[in-house]
């Protein structure tokens, strides 16, 4: 199977042109081998990487993040953590999907249980591998709903993508506000109900 690589380019000078950039090997720094199908977030110097999973790839139950040290990510090699699915199996997919907010990330997982879910982590006391693990499941999934494809977060706000959601598989997208805990999130679910030819809801979210 083919190994994946996370390449960072960082620009010199005052534009991309005039001076090249600096182009970082991110995992190979770090001397982490991924195969191929991986998912990336980033955000100022925090970088989350997961395995999406696919040929040769059976077990996807961890989510590394990178945090840079110093001014650039090829002058020393970046602290990692290791995020792992507290509950998972083989196949869930999980990291298929990642994004990230300050100190809080989310991680899709499609195939959990035949339905899907996605995971909240709060960065811990002592990094991203001391985190605290919330699971987010929309209260109406069914089986094959794919719940978890696509994530994304803002805040205290997730959204969700459950593409296999509906009459049809029209697709679906729920929103979470964990505001005030994300152990009982608010939670509303979207979906173009008066046109079912809308179907693949959902594909994209940011």
């Amino acid at each position: 199977p083919y190994t994946a690589e996370v390449f960072i380019f960082t620009r010199n000078g005052s534009d991309w042109v005039s001076t090249p950039p600096t182009v970082t090997h991110l995992l190979a720094n770090a001397s982490r081998t991924l195969l191929r199908g991986i998912s990336v977030a980033f955000e100022n110097e925090t970088i989350v990487v997961g395995q999406k999973g696919g040929p040769g790839v059976t077990s996807t139950k961890d989510v590394y993040v990178y945090e840079r040290n110093g001014l650039y990510w090829s002058s020393i090699s970046p602290t990692e953590s290791v995020i792992t699915q507290s509950d998972g199996l083989d196949n869930d997919h999980f990291g298929i999907a990642v994004d990230i907010d300050g100190d809080q990330i989310i991680v899709g997982a499609p195939d959990n249980k035949n339905r899907g879910a996605a995971y909240i982590y709060q960065k811990g006391i002592t990094g991203w591998d001391s985190a605290t693990e919330y699971k987010l499941i929309g209260s109406d999934i069914q089986i094959n709903d794919d719940f978890g494809r696509l994530v994304a977060i803002d805040g205290n706000t997730v959204a969700i993508s459950s593409r296999g959601s509906g009459a049809d598989y029209v697709g679906a997208v729920y929103i979470f506000d964990g505001a005030q805990d994300w152990t009982d999130p608010f939670e509303i679910r979207i979906s173009p109900i008066s046109d079912r030819s809308k179907y693949d809801f959902g594909k994209s979210i940011d």
